[in-house]
């Protein structure tokens, strides 16, 4: 069973890269040729209070997984809101 859910993890460098190119898949070879300019390397640390997205050095971003899901949550409240008001604003 443990052997299961080491399995099933997903190593944080392949899920920012994903979750960056499935954000506008229209810009799919723009964005690729960023990551490979920049080569950003992802790290996700332990989980604290709060808000933690920190950079150090030679490109390195770390992450906690509470910032990943308040981020996600972020977006999806942004994009229902822009959802329900987008109608009224084309009509001002």
């Amino acid at each position: 069973m443990a052997s299961d859910v080491e399995s099933s993890k997903v190593d944080p460098q392949s899920a920012v890269e994903r979750l960056i190119l499935a954000s506008a898949p229209e810009k799919e070879p723009d964005l690729k040729r960023l990551w490979d300019l920049y080569a950003p390397q992802f790290s996700l640390i332990e989980d604290k209070p709060g808000f933690s997205l920190e950079a150090g050095p030679f490109g390195l971003v770390l992450f906690t997984n509470r910032t990943m899901l308040q981020i996600w949550l972020l977006g999806f409240a942004a994009w229902k809101a822009v959802y329900s008001y987008g109608g009224l604003l084309v009509l001002m």
